[in-house]
């Protein structure tokens, strides 16, 4: 496995091949039950509630934080679009999501304490869902025109 230098932070082929794997399973899985693929907004609302819900202390939000906010930026139209929900799932396909990102915060965790010894950080995380939004999102999600997913990233709100 390779890993990346994405400026201070490191993400590589396993937290990418990761998000990977949650994206196109439930995909597929909505695929063969012929119902509409998430979203981006959905993508996001699960991922902050996956998050929100994990245990695993990531070394760049603050422990006071109570609520972690997903950003999404479009490049073809510079929109930007935020998470909505952060300590339960605005509907039950988001709460089905993000228990699929939750698995998949464990396994990235576990990569990162075999690899460099400590906890992932959240924008490693946000770079490796972000790097297979990035290129044809219409494989995983539901999009009407090709949009390209530019940046994905968090801001805390303390308590």
């Amino acid at each position: 496995m390779s890993w990346w230098d994405i400026g201070n932070d490191m993400t590589g082929d396993t937290p990418a091949d990761i998000m990977r794997s949650v994206l196109l399973g439930y995909a597929q899985s909505c695929d063969k039950q012929s119902i509409p693929r998430p979203d981006l907004q959905n993508v996001l609302n699960a991922v902050a509630l996956a998050i929100s819900k994990s245990n695993v202390s990531f070394e760049d939000v603050e422990d006071n934080a109570n609520q972690i906010v997903l950003r999404a930026i479009i490049n073809t139209t510079e929109e930007r679009l935020d998470s909505t929900c952060h300590k339960q799932a605005a509907t039950p396909e988001e709460a089905s999501l993000a228990e699929s990102f939750f698995i998949a915060i464990k396994e990235i965790e576990s990569a990162y304490m075999d690899s460099w010894q400590r906890q992932p950080r959240i924008r490693e995380l946000l770079y490796a869902l972000e790097f297979i939004l990035g290129y044809k999102p219409s494989r995983f999600i539901d999009v009407v025109d090709e949009l390209e997913v530019d940046t994905i990233t968090e801001a805390t709100i303390s308590r």
